[in-house]
């Protein structure tokens, strides 16, 4: 008898979830560190709507995301409380991090607005486990 797929992809090996996470990632990399007037940004940009405000819920969108991806292969090894408190850190600052790092490539430049559309998709991801039932940020032992 065949395992439903909610099964499969909960129970995948952390081998897997890291390799799904260092996927999300280079893909952000390209468009979010590559030069602007390049075709894989220009194109992206263009598909998504081409204006400020779909460019924002892109960041939104690949953060959160990778808060997903990040708390899904972090869950292999550590309590669900402390890999949503590490997600939360670790995300959040890879956004601010990729943001400052903007300021180094061509057409390109670090904004404020893109640094919220990134935590807001963090936090998104947080409000839908805690909508869940399943984003306790302490564990119970520790109450």
């Amino acid at each position: 008898m065949m395992q439903p797929l909610r099964t499969i992809i909960i129970s995948a090996p952390p081998w897997l979830r890291w390799l799904a996470v260092l996927a999300w990632l280079s893909v952000i990399g390209a468009l979010l560190l590559l030069p602007g007037d390049g075709p894989v940004v220009a194109n992206t940009h263009d598909f998504i709507g081409g204006t400020a405000l779909a460019d924002w819920f892109g960041h939104v969108f690949l953060f959160g995301v990778l808060a997903a991806l990040v708390y899904w292969a972090l869950c292999a090894h550590v309590a669900p409380p402390a890999a949503l408190r590490a997600t939360l850190t670790s995300t959040i600052l890879l956004g601010a991090a990729i943001e400052a790092a903007q300021l180094l490539i061509d057409s390109r430049g670090a904004s404020v607005l893109d640094a919220v559309g990134n935590g807001l998709g963090v936090a998104l991801f947080a409000a839908w486990m805690w909508w869940r039932g399943q984003a306790p940020l302490r564990d119970r032992q520790n109450r």
